[in-house]
């Protein structure tokens, strides 16, 4: 089974470059199924460190599920060093 990833771009999450969703149907190597991961992907913009950090939360469960709030949290608590 060959791993085929779809991402677009999506509306932009606040603090945010820009922030893309997509899926990724790849075969679950240990229970041998296919599986759908949900995945979305935040870039950052740390100007005074010059670097673009990217964070990508993936999860099989639907994006109304309690785990996006824990991986959002993740992402939304991310701070530059001064």
């Amino acid at each position: 089974m060959p791993t085929v990833v779809t991402i677009k771009k999506t509306e932009t999450t606040a603090g945010d470059l820009a922030t893309y969703s997509g899926t990724i149907n790849m075969l679950d190597y240990i229970a041998q199924n296919p599986i759908i991961l949900n995945c979305l992907v935040h870039a950052k913009s740390c100007d005074r460190q010059k670097h673009t950090p990217v964070f990508f939360e993936i999860s099989p469960k639907p994006y109304n599920h309690q785990m996006w709030q824990q991986l959002n949290s993740l992402e939304s608590n991310f701070k530059c060093e001064e």
